[in-house]
């Protein structure tokens, strides 16, 4: 995890759009999927990704530096770059603020909202092989683990979804090459779970 200031530059105009963030890797991640998904907050650098194409847009980091000199150093690349998406030309952050009760309530209820009326933004898309194995490496407490089978253990679906369920694994064990690895994986992680 690497704190720093940002840019996302459009290669085709040389406009950019300067940033700073605690975990740069997982902040720019995040701007490509708001943009990808017509989410982004900022609305001239979303009309320039859908005018240019992602293809056009360089995600870059400018330099790395501890978070307590974040807003320090975003101050100084704002004012020496011209045409920039940035709304605001003043570097600010929220690191530290604690939303109230009521305020995340709305947002929840705000984002129910949302999937309901156009979808969730994520669906439909996949993540990358790289991806994946990134999210596999990610070190489980056990608390989170027994959160995890306690929210399995009460979930109630649907008989269409059963049957969708069922006919999915038949298919799959349907292919022989396919279900002996699948039972291999299985095993290794049976062995895995006794070990501990």
């Amino acid at each position: 995890m690497a704190s720093g200031i940002y840019e996302i530059r459009n290669k085709v105009n040389g406009n950019r759009y300067i940033g700073s963030a605690v975990d740069i890797e997982r902040r720019l991640s995040h701007h490509n999927a708001c943009l990808n998904t017509q989410h982004h907050g900022n609305v001239p650098l979303q009309r320039a990704w859908k005018k240019y194409g992602k293809d056009n847009f360089l995600f870059h980091e400018l330099l790395f530096c501890d978070k307590e000199d974040l807003l320090f150093f975003e101050q100084r690349v704002l004012d020496n770059y011209e045409n920039l998406y940035n709304i605001c030309r003043v570097a600010g952050n929220t690191l530290g603020y604690k939303h109230t009760s009521e305020t995340k309530e709305k947002c929840r209820i705000a984002q129910k909202r949302q999937v309901e009326t156009i979808g969730h933004p994520r669906l439909g898309t996949k993540h990358s092989a790289k991806t994946i194995e990134k999210m596999r490496k990610i070190p489980k407490t056990q608390k989170q683990r027994d959160a995890v089978a306690e929210s399995n253990r009460n979930r109630v679906e649907s008989e269409e979804t059963q049957k969708k369920r069922t006919a999915s694994i038949r298919a799959f064990y349907a292919d022989p090459e396919r279900s002996k690895e699948a039972r291999r994986k299985i095993r290794a992680s049976n062995r895995r779970k006794a070990r501990r």
